[in-house]
């Protein structure tokens, strides 16, 4: 499998690029983990339902789905907060601050998929109750996913003890 060309990846210096591909390959690492554990909650719930899904009450069903909102409002506002222009400036720094302002976000929105597990043991094992927390992580993740323009147009390239790896 090729990778897929960015157009505007051409302007980055190899410091930029080596970052950019390894953030890239971290949050597709948690993206494979939230596969995985949507595969194997799917397996789990495929089966008749538990009685102990049926003797818990709503509020088990609106504390799981808050959490999954806050999580995914939390994820969402990582990224945007952590992955802004003027925290990236500092060479020194932007290596280490472009990395965790993807992955971390990616994280937090993993922390849904076992929260759908949760819900569909403790709550309700239907399918599409389920969706949501299957559904948020993965569109979380995909965003997650950095782009070669957030490294694009700084005054001074990558730089620090990681910048020099391959």
């Amino acid at each position: 499998m090729h990778p897929t060309p960015e157009p505007k990846s051409t302007g980055l210096d190899p410091a930029s690029q080596a970052c950019l591909l390894r953030t890239r390959s971290a949050v597709l690492n948690v993206l494979v983990a939230v596969g995985l554990t949507i595969a194997v909650s799917g397996w789990l719930l495929r089966g008749p339902p538990l009685e102990l899904a049926w003797q818990t009450g709503r509020d088990v069903h609106q504390a799981l789905t808050f959490g999954w909102l806050g999580l995914g409002v939390l994820s969402f506002l990582l990224r945007r907060i952590m992955g802004r222009r003027t925290a990236l400036s500092d060479p020194l720094r932007r290596e280490s601050r472009f990395f965790w302002s993807h992955v971390l976000p990616a994280l937090t929105a993993a922390l849904i998929a076992p929260l759908g597990l949760l819900h569909g043991l403790l709550s309700d094992p239907r399918l599409e109750a389920i969706i949501p927390f299957w559904v948020v992580p993965m569109a979380l993740g995909v965003l997650a996913l950095p782009r070669a323009s957030e490294l694009d147009g700084f005054d001074r390239p990558i730089s620090g003890a990681g910048a020099s790896d391959p």
